[in-house]
């Protein structure tokens, strides 16, 4: 008859590895333990040793269970004392098998409900190589444990039973629990969660991103690899001497260096690690096989003018004062902190210090060697291990998450906490500040590399002489061509010349602006070259703009003079005293009697650094400014144009986008220096409607835009090359325009302030988002808040300098000095290096192809109960691979002044069932951001409302009503809603509950799943277990 089995509740540690297991139910995240290696080894003394440790310790025998009152465990009688026997010794690549069995082994998930917590394996690879396997459940073991279990093998196999002092202690687990129970009721319990709610910092930001081009759950365990950097002992001797001379200990030098390298590299004042502490305070519980292992957060401040001796003395003070807390378990603090189980962390960087001296694990004659195997699943991003192995090995281990990490990046981590470790053994007393966290050589690299230079010198030429250079050799060459009516090179050069004759007839001189406001046609053109062959720089002023923008800006730029028609000189009175209207009969018959030859630019006193056009973008305060483009700026733009693209790409351009924005630069100008021709439509959604359509070989506009040439329309035969630009280009997107027929998809990149295009990739089918490298003489830099170099994969501002960057905004000398700042890296010897640098306030980081990527704005950024939150990793998130074609994301005020998020979507027009689409778009989300990420509310709109200049405007964004931020309340309805909802207010104490609301977002957290599940079961008589609750 077997004895009745005594429950007794999972002890603090096992609470938390339980609950998260269930979440990752699939996951081998909580597999734990490895093997010995021995040349030789009995096999009947290993089998008699490991049934008695398996018989002699309670460990062996857990099993945990619930039902719908408890989880819990009890120790079984049953052990499963059997050690499997292979053999792989035949093979030729025996090695390499067990290896490989092995590793399937520790990466297999396996179950733990009411089942055995172990496995073990005797292993023969070779005649001269045996492993003990000893796989366990980290529900029953960790890894001091494992330790544990290795030493007791050892000794009882070579029967050393008159010595029992030496062995280990029996776990009794009921003791174990109890004390646990005693501890969550007692006084020091409610010390420790003071302690902790004061030390942790909520403002702690996440400084690693995840890489969602790849398939992984980030709220989950993830698949991980691992690198190892050996140290030589002589190297390590190093460490400890400093350890001892700065009286901490080695792994407080660790966690030294590895907060200055990632406060500098990230930018982060305030960083969190977290600490895993053996929780063993008895020395028979150090002796003991079991789990008591748990983490602690480990907060660590940078602060100003500190050296390195100042940090690690900080950090041994502060880690022993939290080693006196160490009991109180992170889920605990995690539900303090009000951070819920969906994905959250309180820290995304472990480290640990392992220092195991296996020199007297020894079978007989032979030595054994401890191996502990990873189970190469990780839920946090990076483990960094200091490994002390005595004789075998010591290393520095980097266990990376592939949701975050790629090898070359960490590769580079590593060499870089290498060169810190080494600069502050030498200098301890140096500055912080002082000291780079760059490798020398990616130093270098980053200063060159990423600096685009061509072998043929800057060009000196205005904007205007590369058409009139095309116009003398082709004057009877088509130049443009719009509604049916086209104008040779020779043609349009004498029309631009007349009027250019008559501009400087009327006083217009270099760096005068004049005004350009006709509708799209041939006169367009014609103007705009004309105020260039004038020396003038053209001011755009699109018709079709608010009447008050266009007054502003002609206000603001002082123009005397407005090239325009009729029609619009009626429609817009602000043009009245300034107006030339081009259709004017009078004025056409004056302007046929001036001069049509070029004008010299020497005999106007024009040069290259003279203003080309002022275009106005939008401003954060809601009032454009110019931007002041130079002649220089444009011919570098157009150097690089005619050298990357083929005369034959650039024979007919379609010109589809306003004059105001700054894509029209290329539209206009780089077909007609390189002797093609420009094709002006309205816009591009003209396109299919076009007499010409068929002459068109390049594209040039907006991803949104590109839409419309996918929507049946049959691409011309010489059309197969466009360029996207202005907004972040997804790679859907580009696999429908290539599906659709176009050989080369170009994502450009650029701000205005750099004359239109700063970066160039040929985007390919199938691949990955990136904005490329720069175009030819522009220098890119990415950097930190600080001014430093961000290291490749870690993300900062893009700076961009060289030959396009332009003068500066026109009348904003204080925003001048803020977005036009110095180089910090500039090199007067290098000709190409450029004086003075543009802050896009875009973020972007390296990647380790030695391409951008474009990360979102850095103006976006918000904080949500103390998190901080970039809202462009939201919608980037909700814009990869989920039917949403575009998507914005807002925090909002609720009534009770705290902010929310709420997420704008245009969704594709297949989508015929919102609300369940809606439904699978949360879920996504839950899937792979944060808890605090996810908008509250997600609102579908038609379309997202514009600027003037094509740009979206949030501020027109709809606000959502009061109720729907908080969480729309949808009452019950039916007998079993009703009694659902109640049973929810009284496991939350709460006075209302809704049928839509989150039991986890209201609050709920894994502890109360059990009442929960109770509760129902009892009031609706239904069995419902924990997975189903975790899975709704």
């Amino acid at each position: 008859m077997n004895k009745p089995r005594t429950r007794l509740p999972l002890s603090l540690p096992q609470s938390d590895i339980f609950w998260d297991q269930l979440r990752n139910e699939n996951s081998p995240v909580y597999n734990v333990g490895g093997y010995i290696k021995c040349r030789k080894l009995d096999i009947e003394k290993i089998t008699r040793a490991h049934e008695k440790v398996v018989n002699g310790n309670d460990a062996f025998g857990i099993r945990v269970n619930y039902d719908a009152d408890e989880v819990y465990q009890y120790i079984s009688d049953e052990r499963d004392t059997d050690l499997a026997f292979i053999d792989f010794s035949a093979h030729s690549d025996a090695l390499t098998k067990a290896k490989y069995w092995l590793k399937q082994v520790f990466e297999s998930p396996v179950p733990f409900i009411d089942t055995f917590l172990f496995k073990t394996w005797l292993v023969k690879v070779e005649e001269d190589q045996y492993w003990y396997v000893a796989f366990a459940h980290h529900l029953m073991m960790d890894g001091w444990g494992f330790s544990n279990w290795a030493k007791e093998i050892s000794r009882l196999y070579n029967q050393c039973t008159d010595d029992e002092s030496k062995g280990i202690t029996p776990l009794a687990l009921n003791t174990v629990v109890l004390k646990d129970q005693e501890y969550q009721k007692s006084e020091r319990y409610l010390k420790d969660r003071a302690y902790w709610q004061t030390r942790y910092h909520e403002d702690n930001s996440s400084i690693i991103r995840a890489n969602y081009a790849n398939e992984f759950d980030h709220s989950r365990a993830c698949p991980s690899r691992r690198l190892e950097l050996p140290l030589s002992r002589d190297f390590y001797q190093q460490i400890k001497d400093l350890s001892q001379e700065l009286k901490v200990s080695i792994s407080h030098i660790l966690l030294g260096v590895l907060s200055k390298y990632f406060s500098s590299a990230y930018s982060a004042s305030s960083l969190c690690f977290g600490i895993p502490v053996h929780n063993r305070r008895k020395f028979s519980e150090k002796k003991m096989i079991g789990v008591f292992t748990g983490v602690n957060p480990f907060n660590v401040e940078i602060e100003p003018g500190q050296t390195f001796r100042d940090l690690v003395s900080e950090i041994a003070r502060q880690q022993k004062s939290d080693f006196r807390h160490q009991r109180y378990p992170i889920s605990h603090i995690s539900r303090d902190l009000g951070i819920t189980a969906h994905g959250n962390a309180v820290y995304e960087i472990m480290f640990n210090f392992l220092q195991l001296d296996y020199r007297d694990l020894s079978f007989d004659s032979y030595q054994g060697e401890l191996n502990y195997v990873s189970h190469n699943h990780n839920k946090t991003p990076l483990v960094i291990t200091l490994w002390d192995g005595g004789a075998e090995k010591i290393e520095l281990q980097f266990e990376y998450s592939q949701s975050c990490f790629v090898e070359q990046e960490v590769q580079a981590l590593s060499e870089r906490i290498l060169l810190l470790l080494q600069s502050f053994l030498h200098s301890p007393d140096t500055l912080l500040s002082d000291v780079d966290v760059l490798v020398p050589a990616e130093k270098a690299l980053l200063l060159t590399e990423n600096q685009s230079h061509m072998e043929t010198p800057l060009s000196q030429l205005c904007t205007h002489e590369f058409f009139e250079a095309r116009a003398s050799l082709h004057p009877e060459q088509e130049a443009l061509r719009c509604n049916g009516t086209s104008m040779t090179y020779g043609d349009l050069n004498c029309r631009a010349n007349q009027l250019a004759h008559y501009l400087k007839a009327q006083g217009v001189k270099p760096d005068n602006v004049v005004g350009v406001c006709v509708e799209r046609s041939l006169d367009m053109v014609v103007a705009i070259l004309a105020i260039l062959k004038a020396g003038g720089a053209y001011l755009p002023l699109d018709p079709d703009y608010p009447e008050s923008r266009l007054a502003y800006m002609v206000e603001d730029s002082c123009v005397d003079i407005v090239l325009t028609q009729t029609q619009l000189k009626d429609s817009f009175p602000f043009l009245e005293s300034r107006a030339l209207c081009l259709d004017n009969a009078k004025f056409a018959v004056r302007l046929a009697t001036m001069p049509s030859d070029n004008l010299p630019v020497s005999s106007l006193g024009l040069c290259a650094e003279h203003l080309a056009y002022l275009i106005y973008t939008s401003g954060s305060t809601g009032r454009p400014k110019g931007v002041m483009v130079e002649h220089r700026n444009t011919a570098a733009l157009l150097t690089w144009a005619l050298d990357f693209y083929s005369r034959e790409t650039l024979g007919c351009v379609l010109a589809s986008t306003s004059m105001c924005f700054d894509l029209s630069i290329f539209e206009m100008f780089a077909p007609l220096a390189a002797g093609g021709s420009v094709l002006i439509v309205k816009n591009i959604l003209d396109f299919s409607e076009t007499d010409d359509i068929d002459k068109v070989t390049l594209v040039n506009t907006v991803p949104s835009a590109a839409q419309a040439l996918l929507t049946g329309i049959k691409l011309p035969a010489k059309l197969r090359t466009i360029n996207l630009a202005g907004e972040a280009l997804k790679q859907d997107l580009v696999d429908s325009l290539y599906q659709a027929g176009f050989s080369s998809v170009y994502d450009l990149y650029g701000p205005s302030e750099d004359t239109t295009y700063s970066t160039c990739k040929l985007r390919i089918a199938n691949g990955r988002a990136s904005i490329g490298t720069g175009i030819a003489n522009t220098q890119l830099y990415v950097l930190t808040p600080s001014g430093q170099l961000a290291p490749k994969g870690v993300s900062g501002e893009l700076y961009i300098g060289g030959a396009g960057l332009a003068r500066g905004y026109l009348n904003r000398p204080k925003l001048n000095d803020e977005k036009f700042v110095a180089n910090p890296f500039y090199d007067g010897l290098d000709s190409n290096s450029s004086k003075r640098l543009y802050r896009t306030g875009d973020l972007v980081r390296w990647l380790p192809c030695g391409e951008l990527e474009y990360l979102g704005r850095l103006d976006h950024q918000v904080k949500i109960r103390g998190f901080r939150v970039e809202l462009g990793e939201i919608e980037h998130v909700l814009t990869v691979d989920t039917g949403v074609r575009e998507a914005v994301v807002l925090a909002r005020e609720t009534a009770e002044n705290s902010k929310r998020l709420v997420g704008y979507l245009v969704i594709d027009d297949s989508i015929e069932d919102e609300a369940s689409f809606l439904d699978g778009l949360r879920s996504h989300m839950k899937q792979v951001l944060p808890e605090y990420m996810v908008p509250s509310a997600l609102m579908v709109l038609e379309s997202l409302p514009l600027t003037a200049n094509g740009k979206l405007d949030r501020n027109a964004l709809p606000e959502p009503e009061a109720g729907f931020l908080r969480g729309m309340y949808v009452a019950p309805q039916t007998k079993t809603e009703k009694i659902l909802c109640r049973i929810w207010q009284e496991v939350l104490e709460l006075e209302q509950v809704g049928i839509q609301d989150n039991f986890f977002e209201l609050g709920g957290h894994s502890l109360q799943v059990t009442k929960l599940v109770a509760h129902i079961g009892e009031a609706c008589e239904v069995t419902l277990s924990l997975r189903e609750i975790f899975n709704q």
